[in-house]
């Protein structure tokens, strides 16, 4: 305590900013409560029903080398020409731009030719590689958020993979995996978009005899938990067979 300085007068001052923090604090909780009378139901919009949900999060898991990556290309071109989706033969959907980021392929001779070899629309796909900047979803989501409202008519942002980009958030840790992939639902969320996060599996054979697809993913459990949906592509390597569906 400073000489002079008056103890009760001190304590009483440091009681009302307590109350003031606490009130504050309640009233921010009151403000986003929501009664269920004041919501309006509504359908889910797909991208691809019932795979990629517009304002949503979405997770692909895989082994290195499964072909996680040459299906987010796939998926890329398919969404900037407008094309059909497998199991949703029936519905074309109008084309949309598509945005990469990626810390683990080139687009010069990676991603791009991927890409183009599944003739997308290369006018409608913009990249951010590492090497040009990383993006930090646990420091500064705002970046992301600026990437996505820069994009005229983005329907599809793909994360690859999206476990490097969550900067030294420690994401074993169910709590900080789950904010995360609350960040990424907002922005998909507010800019009616879907997101796509690729995400590796941990050592071992995810196809092997009771073994769980969930249990395979790298980190937190929360990855999957959190997603709207996750899916997974995985090849036996003794039948050389593939597998492409939803966890």
């Amino acid at each position: 305590m400073l000489p002079g300085t008056d103890t009760e007068a001190f304590k009483n001052e440091a009681q009302k900013a307590k109350r003031r923090e606490q009130d504050a604090k309640s009233s921010s909780i009151l403000d986003a409560l929501q009664p269920a009378a004041s919501i309006t139901p509504r359908e889910i919009t797909w991208l691809w029903e019932p795979v990629l949900a517009v304002g949503k999060f979405h997770l692909l898991a895989a082994r290195g080398g499964s072909g996680k990556t040459s299906i987010a290309c796939d998926l890329a071109a398919r969404v900037t020409t407008g094309g059909f989706f497998p199991m949703s033969e029936t519905e074309r959907f109008s084309p949309g731009a598509v945005l990469f980021v990626t810390t683990e392929d080139d687009p010069e001779d990676t991603l791009l030719p991927r890409f183009l070899a599944a003739g997308g629309n290369r006018e409608q796909l913009s990249f951010l590689p590492s090497s040009a900047h990383h993006l930090d979803l646990n420091a500064k989501p705002e970046e992301l958020e600026t990437l996505v409202s820069s994009i005229p008519g983005l329907s599809l942002v793909v994360l690859d993979p999206v476990t490097s980009m969550t900067g030294d958030a420690n994401t074993h840790i169910d709590s900080n995996v789950k904010r995360l992939a609350g960040v990424l639902s907002g922005i998909a969320m507010n800019s009616c978009l879907a997101i796509l996060g690729i995400i590796h599996f941990r050592n071992g054979d995810p196809t092997a005899k009771g073994q769980n697809f969930v249990d395979m993913v790298t980190g937190s459990a929360g990855w999957v938990n959190s997603a709207r949906i996750a899916l997974a592509c995985s090849v036996d390597d003794k039948s050389g067979s593939g597998y492409f569906g939803v966890i």
